[in-house]
């Protein structure tokens, strides 16, 4: 596939293909890639749900063996799209035992 031009904006050929045939190649492969997407987003719970299933699975093993449950955790922050939140004079970090860089 193709495309180029014959120098005028308008004159565009496609490996020999029509105008109405190339449009409706370019839907047929929009439409398969929304099917895919569908597709991807099914999977992708699915997925998560097979997760939390495993984690259930893997909490209920500790606990007959008695063994102590897992610590939680607290999520990131990366997963709800926030930002860092740097606090302080420019974002800046203090280093602790002072600066490792060195004046010369």
């Amino acid at each position: 596939m193709i495309l180029w031009g014959m120098g005028d904006s308008h004159s565009y050929q496609y490996s020999g293909y029509s105008h109405a045939a190339l449009v409706s190649e370019l839907a047929e492969r929009d439409w398969k890639l929304a099917t895919r997407d569908e597709q991807l987003a099914g999977f992708t719970a699915r997925l998560s749900e097979l997760r939390e299933l495993v984690e259930a699975l893997e909490d209920e093993i500790r606990r007959l063996r008695k063994r102590p449950p897992r610590p939680r955790m607290k999520p990131s922050g990366l997963a709800s799209g926030k930002g860092s939140s740097r606090s302080g004079a420019g974002g800046r970090r203090s280093k602790g035992k002072g600066s490792r860089s060195a004046v010369l």
